[in-house]
């Protein structure tokens, strides 16, 4: 795909990719809409997403465009981002780019602006065709139902394939991945794409890179299943190494979360619910200790884990889950 580059006033550099379009009139609005894009960015298009970043939908010309604002860095990071690494808004047009050079699908890029304030990365935009008729895989993966098997397992060879082809989408989760049916075929794309890793992908790496896509343990083991069939590896290992990441991953989500929950209701972050859960824990379980007092921390553990961690244990790893 042939790229244009330039450079724009107040620091704005951009990349665009070049588009089928009818004519040259399109082409000039459609590099107008860019080039201005940081000046009419609040002002208008469709908010589909406001959260650490912001991605809002706009059509021109026809065509339907997603437009992501990442979050302003910190100071430390604006040096990095201007001196020693690629900004956000550019790594997803240069791996977006890759990804599809290898043959797998993502939003097709557009293009990238960076705005810079005394050398220093402030602000940087992604542009990216919107993938039409697409959902995310995240209703697929939270519940097991018989009907989706077919997609699971599609979604599992897509991945080996993906693996294979030395792709690492760092941020594997169900809401970074899109599926459509398409002549009796499923068909899978990538979103989010800044961070990724092009390299040989380890038993380890891969069990990790699927820790958190499953809250269903029956699906996830589906997954992984299929997975190490593709692969060639031992399936009842694959199982037993992506149940234990993915039961990591999600106590440790589940502490961050209630971390979250209970700083926001003006708790101290002196006494966050995972240290003393974790103490309480500790505590329960240590043999030097008499029986008594060790069912007094076990109590205490229960409670903190009711209070502040049960609506966050989306997977059930804590022991307290399997009382319910």
């Amino acid at each position: 795909m042939e790229a244009i580059r330039g450079f724009y006033e107040n620091y704005i550099r951009w990349s665009a990719a070049s588009m089928t379009l009818s004519d040259v009139l399109e082409i000039a609005i459609f590099t107008y809409f860019i080039y201005h894009i940081p000046g009419c960015f609040f002002k208008e298009g469709e908010t589909i997403y406001q959260g650490r970043n912001i991605l809002k939908k706009y059509d021109i010309q026809g065509y339907r465009l997603i437009v992501k604002r990442f979050k302003r860095p910190n100071i430390i990071n604006q040096i990095v981002y201007s001196f020693f690494r690629r900004s956000k808004a550019r790594r997803s047009f240069d791996y977006s780019l890759e990804v599809q050079k290898r043959g797998f699908g993502v939003a097709d890029p557009i293009a990238y602006i960076e705005i810079k304030h005394g050398g220093l990365l402030t602000d940087s935009y992604y542009i990216s065709l919107y993938m039409e008729r697409m959902e995310e895989l995240r209703e697929y993966m939270a519940v097991y139902r018989a009907e989706d098997r077919e997609l699971r397992l599609a979604f599992a060879r897509f991945t080996a394939q993906l693996h294979k082809a030395e792709i690492l989408h760092v941020d594997y989760s169900p809401g970074n991945i899109l599926v459509k049916k398409q002549a009796g075929s499923y068909v899978f794309a990538l979103v989010d794409v800044n961070r990724m890793k092009f390299k040989s992908i380890s038993v380890v790496d891969a069990c990790k890179n699927l820790a958190r896509l499953a809250t269903s343990r029956k699906v996830l083991d589906e997954v992984a299943c299929e997975y190490a069939s593709q692969r060639g590896w031992d399936s009842l290992e694959i199982m037993r190494l992506m149940g234990e990441y993915s039961d990591r991953f999600f106590k440790n989500y589940a502490f961050r979360l209630g971390n979250k929950a209970w700083r926001r209701n003006g708790g101290s972050c002196f006494a966050l619910p995972s240290f003393f859960y974790k103490a309480y824990d500790l505590l329960s379980c240590c043999k030097l200790l008499p029986e008594t007092t060790r069912n007094v921390y076990h109590h205490k553990r229960i409670w903190v884990y009711d209070d502040y961690l049960r609506p966050f244990d989306f997977r059930k790893v804590f022991p307290e889950s399997l009382q319910d």
